[in-house]
């Protein structure tokens, strides 16, 4: 979902408004000690235009809530993770990581190198975690202004 909103975002924000150079977007997910989620979506702009392209971002969300992602979008973000996989799978560190997220998850070690998570997931899925974790009812927006030198 991140990656699709990723990519969703540069296309509006950077491409078609022309407002900013890049876009952010991350997730994360812990479970302990309680089940946590966190979206950031960030990009840089004139703070002139922040309220206008703060405005786009929740417009894209929206819509990826209500229609999910394309099939352009899906088949992009699929083939970047497949080649993000296959240089990980040379990495020790990505070992190391996936090694002990496995085993902290309880999950079978044999599922790590499987190319099934990238192949399994669906544009309605996406379109479900859209809608339980990019809730516009919950957040906190933060805008960074210049620092205003006193005369």
């Amino acid at each position: 979902m991140a990656d699709i909103l990723d990519i969703r975002l540069r296309e509006v924000l950077r491409e078609d408004l022309g407002g900013t150079y890049g876009v952010g977007v991350g997730g994360s997910l812990s479970y302990r000690p309680d089940e946590e989620y966190r979206v950031t979506i960030s990009f840089g702009s004139d703070p002139e235009r922040a309220e206008e392209l703060s405005t786009a971002v929740f417009e894209e969300i929206e819509r990826l809530r209500a229609e999910g992602p394309d099939a352009e979008t899906v088949d992009k973000v699929r083939e970047t993770q497949r080649r993000t996989k296959e240089t990980n799978l040379r990495e020790n560190r990505y070992w190391l990581t996936q090694l002990a997220a496995f085993e902290r998850a309880g999950r079978d070690l044999n599922e790590i190198p499987s190319y099934e998570a990238i192949e399994g997931w669906t544009a309605e899925q996406v379109r479900q975690a859209a809608i339980r974790y990019l809730r516009t009812d919950q957040y906190a927006r933060f805008v960074l202004l210049p620092e205003q030198k006193v005369p």
